[in-house]
């Protein structure tokens, strides 16, 4: 990756205002690691005017495969109608269950205790993650993004509807 971060993640904040698919990241702007990939969505939230409204993020399916991304917060809707990019006329969703903090957990260097956690949320509500698959998937197996471009690229999430 020999791309400065700021062009990799401003083309990444562009790809989200569009219905159409990309092809995979150039060679030299792919991430080959979880800390690239990481590094990218970190520029990503500098480059945007909007803030962090929330993380999407689950157990790891591995070692190599982290699932974490931000959610903006101009993409958090409690209430109206969402806005969202549809894929192939569909709109696609993920039933979430979001824990809304009433205190922070900021960085440490040990680990939370179960009481920290449950201490800090505030709410729990069912959501639906809208989802965008920004990448052109319907390509030969060697032109599709690789896990650590599409973790860069915040993991297809478009937004959450509480």
């Amino acid at each position: 990756m020999s791309t400065p971060l700021s062009t990799i993640a401003k083309q990444l904040l562009d790809r989200r205002n569009h219905t159409k698919k990309f092809p995979r990241l150039l060679a030299n702007e792919r991430p080959d690691s979880i800390d690239q990939a990481l590094a990218i969505q970190g520029q990503m939230s500098v480059e945007t005017t909007a803030k962090i409204g929330g993380w999407k993020c689950l157990l790891p399916l591995d070692d190599e495969k982290v699932i974490v991304a931000p959610i903006y917060s101009n993409t958090i809707w409690q209430e109206g109608e969402a806005t969202f990019h549809p894929d192939n006329n569909n709109a696609r969703v993920e039933p979430e269950i979001a824990f809304i903090l009433s205190k922070a957990l900021p960085a440490k260097s040990s680990d939370y205790t179960e009481e920290e956690i449950d201490q800090a949320i505030g709410t729990t509500h069912m959501a639906l993650e809208l989802i965008q698959s920004r990448f052109d998937t319907n390509v030969p197996e060697d032109e599709a993004p690789n896990f650590y471009e599409l973790l860069a690229d915040g993991l297809s999430n478009q937004g959450l509807y509480i």
